[in-house]
């Protein structure tokens, strides 16, 4: 069987390119809540991976001579609900497409799928099983209800269903449907200095509107963000850097481990003098406000030179403004000393920053700038956590390397 359909037993047809060997014999049994599994006979055809509406196939074959009889495993990722979902919304016409656009070029584990209605366009979310809990989920949506209220509307604010609730649960997961906001992000550097201001502008009424939230603490403390960077950096001198050092002569991902060894030796020089810059920064009592914690250029959208939204809110928490700034700024400036100046003046047209606050937007800047690297080998190489777009995961430690590598 060639590029024809495959129908299995779940009701949903797939597309197969098979080597030109016919399968025949297909059992169907249950794995788990999110998988199926199919035997028959094959060819190889390894690492082969299909895309098909909202469903994708892995085939495996055990050798490539086509021998009489060989295992085939389908992996078959079932669809979610999605009409069920939609149903317990109000979108105001019929729905009449809904495209699968699986991370959306994310690393968070959140899937996304656009609805097209007879008018409009909507963004339906399912969030990672393990985060957010759901009184994060309550909270990151009560801010955004008050940044919005507080004139601050360029975010996709949750619709409520028919029950009042902004999102459902549904197999374990949790569930929310926004409006869909237009425009594009920044794929390249050096950016435009009109989009550079309109960012940094952005975020800073962003922090304007939310500062007033009900609740928000109003003792000054230490920034949590930076606490925790100040404990993993420390943790990675003690034995994060020989474990992952151990562990990569094991890795059989020969361009994994040629930027892992770079990242690894930039950060055993590097790592002494910040820690210490870290340890008396986390000593400095500050005010919180809600922050995004993971705003960057791909989170900033924009329609020409204008700002159009800021997405994905997932890591929202209570910290010092700095670190949103330093985030923001790191992503758009870099280390061009003139764009970074330029991006401080534009957010504190808005909103001034004290000396203090400067001083921690550089910490926090250089800390990310060793850290994120390093963040993303644990994952990869202790942590051994799976990616859907292995170019992407590199493409994206590219990135950091080129800041890393070029720090003192």
């Amino acid at each position: 069987m060639t590029g024809k359909a495959l129908r299995v037993t779940n009701g949903h047809a797939f597309h197969a390119n098979l080597c030109q060997r016919r399968l025949d014999g297909f059992q169907f049994r249950g794995l788990n809540d999110s998988q199926d599994q199919f035997h028959g006979n094959g060819s190889r055809c390894r690492g082969y991976r299909s895309r098909r509406g909202t469903a994708s196939l892995l085939l495996v074959y055990q050798n490539v001579l086509c021998p009489p009889i060989e295992t085939v495993v389908v992996t078959v990722n079932k669809l979610p609900d999605i009409s069920g979902l939609l149903g317990r919304y109000d979108l105001g016409q019929p729905v009449q497409h809904v495209e699968s656009l699986g991370a959306a070029g994310g690393f968070s584990g959140a899937e996304f799928w656009r609805v097209q209605t007879t008018t409009d366009q909507w963004c339906l979310r399912k969030w990672p099983r393990a985060h957010p809990s759901r009184d994060r989920l309550e909270w990151i949506h009560a801010v955004l209800q008050h940044a919005w209220q507080e004139g601050f509307t360029r975010l996709p604010l949750p619709l409520a269903d028919s029950q009042g609730a902004v999102f459902a649960e549904q197999e374990g997961f949790f569930w929310e449907i926004t409006p869909w906001l237009s425009g594009d992000v920044i794929e390249g550097l050096p950016v435009a200095t009109s989009q550079l201001s309109a960012a940094m502008e952005t975020l800073a009424h962003f922090h304007q509107a939310v500062v007033s939230f009900p609740g928000t603490p109003r003792i000054a403390q230490p920034s949590p963000g930076l606490v925790d960077r100040y404990r993993l950096l420390q943790k990675m001198i003690d034995s994060g850097l020989d474990q992952i050092g151990r562990q990569l002569l094991s890795t059989s991902h020969r361009d994994l481990a040629e930027r892992a060894t770079v990242i690894l030796e930039t950060s055993r020089r590097q790592a002494p003098s910040l820690i210490s810059q870290l340890e008396r920064m986390t000593r400095i009592n500050l005010p919180w406000q809600p922050c995004i914690r993971d705003i960057h250029r791909q989170h900033v959208l924009f329609a020409g030179t204008r700002v159009s939204g800021l997405i994905d809110f997932g890591a929202m928490n209570y910290d010092t403004i700095a670190t949103d700034v330093a985030r923001l700024l790191g992503s758009l400036a870099q280390d061009d000393p003139q764009a970074r100046q330029q991006g401080l003046l534009a957010y504190q047209a808005c909103r001034p920053l004290t000396t203090t606050e400067r001083d921690l937007v550089e910490c926090f800047d250089q800390a990310n700038v060793v850290l994120s690297p390093l963040n993303w080998l644990q994952w990869l190489i202790v942590d051994s956590r799976q990616f859907d777009d292995w170019s992407l995961v590199l493409q994206r430690l590219d990135e950091l390397i080129e800041r890393f590598a070029g720090h003192p």
